[in-house]
């Protein structure tokens, strides 16, 4: 077996992605940033339609 068979799939993808290290990095992290914002968008909507249409509270419908 040659050695370029013997390293892992990764391994070998990571070479030709390395170079782009800094770029794959911003966009894991962009993606996070995402994650958070959205999740904190729908607890926002949560607290909007529970406590405003639900109990009828009309402070918070305004």
């Amino acid at each position: 077996m040659s050695a370029q068979a013997q390293k892992t799939p990764f391994k070998r993808v990571w070479q030709y992605a390395k170079p782009y290290k800094l770029v794959l990095t911003i966009a894991t992290i962009g993606a996070i940033l995402d994650a958070i914002v959205n999740g904190s968008f729908m607890m926002l909507f949560e607290y909007m339609i529970d406590d405003a249409f639900g109990n009828h509270n009309q402070k918070v419908i305004r």
